[in-house]
């Protein structure tokens, strides 16, 4: 355990925001957080759970050639499915440039000293230019071959943002159903980025099954022990005079 100022300090970032609160992450991905967690909730400001999503499958048709884990391994596609996709998207020559065109949607990450971010495949994120280039960055643990969810590795800032707008708008309905409504609207725009990564995930994410695990708490829910994030909730002097 990290000890000294520096130390605490750190403790109290992963504590409250996530361990890259300082360092490593800014607001691009902050931001991306948000638009994951609004999603998972289908766009509503009231929910005390919110769905995540890996597509492993077609990130690494997208990320195809970029290094894996810490070892510079690199990710391929299997040959089998390789095939099948070529035959369901239309050839080697289109999906190669559908590659190419999801590849100028990544979203370049910086470290702490401004430096591209060194990241692996799995790792990393795409403009979301539709919902379906949402999905959780993951983590892949020393010893494991499954990449798997971490909040405090992504989520614990989309979470803090999707709080603040749902308790603050508690009490002004037609504000909160604007921003769903508008969220919703610029999330599902483009159907046709739809259509072609639904093609992909079909051939490659096929046997992706959504696992209670799949789900993170937003709030507190009865007989339910698990991790959720917290806000202090105070009124605000006009909310107070109106409590009285």
């Amino acid at each position: 355990m990290a000890t000294g100022t520096e130390g605490f300090a750190a403790q109290l970032a992963s504590e409250i925001w996530g361990h890259r609160f300082m360092d490593g992450q800014r607001g691009p991905e902050y931001v991306l957080e948000f638009m994951n967690v609004l999603a998972g909730t289908n766009y509503t400001l009231n929910a005390d759970k919110y769905k995540r999503r890996k597509a492993e499958g077609f990130r690494r048709f997208v990320f195809e050639g970029d290094k894996e884990g810490s070892k510079n391994d690199i990710v391929q596609l299997e040959q089998e499915k390789r095939q099948l996709l070529y035959k369901e998207v239309g050839g080697e020559d289109t999906v190669m440039v559908i590659r190419e065109f999801f590849r100028n949607l990544e979203i370049p990450l910086y470290d702490g000293r401004g430096n591209l971010a060194d990241r692996s495949w799995y790792a990393k994120t795409l403009y979301p230019l539709h919902e379906s280039l949402l999905f959780f960055e993951l983590r892949r643990k020393k010893g494991e071959k499954v990449a798997s969810y971490e909040r405090n590795f992504f989520a614990r800032g989309g979470e803090l943002y999707y709080l603040m707008l749902s308790y603050g708008t508690e009490k002004q309905p037609y504000l909160r159903k604007e921003i769903e409504a508008r969220m919703e609207e610029l999330l599902q725009r483009n159907k046709a980025i739809e259509k072609i990564v639904s093609k992909i995930i079909n051939v490659l994410d096929n046997d992706e099954e959504t696992k209670k695990s799949d789900y993170a708490l937003l709030k507190s829910i009865e007989n339910v022990n698990r991790e959720y994030p917290r806000l202090p909730i105070t009124l605000c002097p006009v909310e107070i005079h109106r409590e009285r």
